[in-house]
């Protein structure tokens, strides 16, 4: 079995990762999706654009959201979560600052701004 990712050696030294593993055949994509696809897990976090990775860690003082950027430009965004409780505060970690955001059952959602990657602490 051969691996779909580049051989790319590791940026040594640099700022920024030279490659970001998001190039691939549209066709390859979709046939890997339809298993994902065929039944439907409930998801802790999502937001609108291919290529963001949501890490999701629970605590008992709230949730911290990670979001890494993959697509190589910025992106603007909602964010949409799956939580259990109302929380009280979300913070960007980057710019330290409040995010508005709506509750609607056990769904939340907030607009980002999105460059590289950033942190989001939800608080109880």
């Amino acid at each position: 079995m051969k691996s779909g990712l580049r051989i790319t050696p590791w940026a040594r030294g640099g700022q920024k990762m030279v490659y970001n593993p998001t190039d691939f055949d549209a066709t390859a994509t979709e046939l890997v999706l339809l298993g994902v696809n065929a039944k439907k897990l409930p998801k802790a976090a999502s937001c609108g654009v291919n290529g963001v990775e949501s890490i999701v860690m629970d605590n008992t003082n709230g949730t911290v959201l990670t979001l890494v950027n993959w697509t190589n430009q910025p992106v603007e965004t909602t964010v949409t979560l799956n939580l259990d409780f109302n929380p009280k505060e979300i913070r960007c970690v980057s710019t330290q600052k409040a995010i508005p955001f709506k509750r609607e059952g056990n769904i939340v959602t907030f607009p980002i701004r999105l460059k590289d990657a950033d942190y989001y602490t939800i608080l109880k």
